[in-house]
Parts: C-alpha cells; sequence; structure tokens
C-alpha cells in the first residue's frame, strides 16, 4: 500500500520497499535552488520546473545509491516523474536509473 507524506518543500511517496523523496525548493538542487528569501510557509505557493529525488530502502532506511554513486539526483525534468514513480513502486532501481541518466 502506498502512502504520501507532506515536507516543506517537495514530498515523500512510500511504498512496499522504497521510499522516494521529491525534494524542489531552496537548496534543493532544481531551479529554485538559489532563490532570494527562505520562506517556506504554508501560504507561499512553491513549483519547479525540476526536482531533486533520493530513494529510501524502507529496510536499512538508507539512501540508495543512484548514479555514479550518489544517493541523491537533481535537476530532474517533472515530466519524468510519472515514469520514476512506477518504477519506484516496482522496486525496478535499475529503470529509475535510466531514467534519470
Amino acid at each position: 500500500m502506498a502512502k504520501i507524506n507532506h515536507g516543506d518543500k517537495g514530498f515523500w511517496l512510500e511504498f512496499d520497499n522504497y521510499t522516494l523523496s521529491v525534494q524542489y525548493g531552496i537548496h534543493n538542487y532544481c531551479e529554485r535552488r538559489s532563490s532570494l528569501g527562505t520562506s517556506t510557509n504554508d501560504a507561499e505557493e512553491i513549483n519547479s520546473k525540476d526536482f531533486e529525488m533520493g530513494i529510501f530502502d524502507n529496510v536499512t532506511d538508507e539512501l540508495i545509491p543512484l548514479l555514479g554513486g550518489q544517493t541523491v539526483a537533481g535537476w530532474i525534468p517533472v515530466e519524468r516523474l510519472p515514469e520514476i514513480i512506477a518504477a519506484v513502486r516496482d522496486s525496478d532501481i535499475a529503470k529509475v536509473r535510466a531514467v534519470i541518466s
């Protein structure tokens, strides 16, 4: 069963084996990385054309290496998100790596 959690700069999708973290706020690897200001309150709309992501193993709670041994990947176009979500849901980390490379 899947579960979604919202944070101040993104969200997490928790599936049976892995949790996908999608972040797109200030200081994340996305177009908003260097945005002025630091407010992330609920009244401020945060949006981006790309995002930073990581995948947690639900058993070890550790980040999974993605590309080049890095545990986060950034500047990923939003258009790739549906395919990434499906691959994480299906526990197909090789597919995630192919989509973000």
